[in-house]
């Protein structure tokens, strides 16, 4: 009997667990398919590191390390900076997947524009023949050189997204070359954290999830001149060889920096523990 009881439990607990999982069918939305996001940002192509320095004319672009093509949780990739106080200072980017397709730039003037006329079209088709012969050298001569029309920057044609402090860009993919992160022209010098959020899908509610967070501090230079040469550690006496440093020594630190008069740069320095 109690062999018979305890089967029984094991299959009930058994059965309790299918259940479970079969019902909660929104498991996706919670626990990402890829797992943790990576996402980064590249500063002139360069991965962005923690407290690098960013100018003015430097370019920031958001990525994603490793592929989300295949992920049906994320519905877009929101970006923005904080100040050292933590209050969100510039702009903020939306790359979104739900707004692909739904605005493309001169989609109403197109749409809107009247139809030609189909006895004119009949018209021009019985004179088009008589006319290419004779124009097509100069048509030839008339084509635009379209390596000098054709821009590929991120930056060409993101202000028509914008809306008041906020950008929302539609994108085809997550993977593809993002538009770069604007960086408003009055932004004072300061440290900043720029701050990456991968967005899931509105849920009833009508708002969007948080899937994931990253966030980078950098130190922002604005036009401001800097330069970083080198930290020297000079020793008591003088040698050839790697010294142990006795407790209680007294050392000089020598670092050149070059620098503009807005700036007030200091070195840390410290044992290997923060």
């Amino acid at each position: 009997m109690g062999m018979c009881v305890q089967n029984f439990i094991k299959f009930f607990i058994l059965f309790a667990f299918i259940a479970v999982l079969g019902g909660c069918g929104a498991l996706d939305a919670i626990l990402p398919s890829s797992g943790t996001y990576k996402v980064n940002a590249r500063v002139n192509g360069s991965p962005l590191d923690e407290y690098s320095f960013v100018s003015l004319n430097d370019k920031i672009q958001p990525f994603f390390e490793e592929s989300v093509s295949g992920d049906p949780d994320i519905a877009a990739l929101t970006v923005f900076l904080k100040d050292a106080r933590g209050v969100n200072a510039g702009y903020t980017v939306t790359y979104s997947l739900e707004l692909n397709g739904e605005y493309a730039p001169g989609q109403d003037e197109q749409e809107n524009a009247p139809a030609a006329d189909s006895s004119n079209q009949d018209n021009a088709a019985l004179t088009e023949d008589d006319k290419n012969a004779g124009n097509e050298e100069s048509e030839n001569n008339n084509k635009p050189n379209l390596s000098v029309v054709i821009s590929n920057d991120p930056l060409s044609d993101i202000e028509q997204y914008k809306k008041g402090n906020e950008y929302l860009i539609p994108v085809q993919s997550l993977d593809r070359a993002l538009h770069y992160f604007p960086l408003p022209p009055d932004l004072p010098i300061g440290r900043y954290t720029l701050v990456s959020q991968v967005m899931g899908k509105a849920g009833s509610s009508g708002e969007k999830a948080i899937l994931h967070k990253t966030e980078k501090s950098f130190y922002y230079l604005a036009d401001a001149g800097f330069s970083f040469d080198s930290i020297q550690v000079n020793l008591p006496g003088v040698t050839s060889s790697s010294q142990i440093i006795p407790r209680g020594s007294v050392i000089m630190l020598e670092a050149k920096l070059d620098y503009d008069s807005r700036l007030d740069p200091y070195v840390v320095w410290y044992n290997g523990k923060k």
